[in-house]
């Protein structure tokens, strides 16, 4: 396809990269968006949700484009000179069960993999005594944080 640019002659417009094969799950934006809505419409019978926090950090930033054309992104860097490290977890549901002082979990697309940073933050919240795992799908997220929640409570909790 060609355009006509003002002040130049015809020039080729480069063509759009296109996915080879189109995408069949929904994205892991997609599955968030479907957890929380099962999450608000479960509250009453597991009013432990309210203290599921969600992590904002991850995700694509705005991004511009410094003099020499490449991309950065002003609010990742603000972030990370605020202490902002890479592989933290979605999110974290704040309450004690069992031998657990907490549950780290990472939700992932269906066809989506944790990173090596976040499986190495996993592992680290294992060893300081939460519960962490990544899961794949909202409704797996769903079922894995129901069976959290039927863990007998934590020592935190009985006073």
């Amino acid at each position: 396809m060609t355009t006509r640019v003002f002040g130049s002659s015809w020039i080729e417009r480069p063509k759009k990269r296109v996915r080879k094969t189109p995408r069949l799950c929904a994205t892991e934006r997609q599955e968030a968006l479907a957890f929380n809505a099962w999450r608000l419409a479960h509250l009453r019978r597991y009013p432990e949700l309210e203290n599921l926090i969600l992590n904002p950090l991850g995700g694509g930033r705005a991004v511009k484009f410094n003099r020499n054309g490449e991309v950065y992104s002003p609010a990742a860097k603000r972030l990370q000179e605020e202490g902002l490290e890479k592989g933290i977890s979605d999110y974290f549901l704040a309450v004690p069960r069992g031998s657990y002082s907490g549950f780290w979990i990472e939700l992932k697309a269906m066809d989506g993999r944790p990173s090596p940073e976040q499986l190495a933050f996993l592992g680290r919240q294992r060893e300081y005594g939460y519960a962490a795992e990544w899961v794949k799908g909202w409704e797996g997220m769903a079922e894995m944080i129901v069976e959290y929640l039927k863990m007998p409570r934590g020592r935190a909790t009985e006073r």
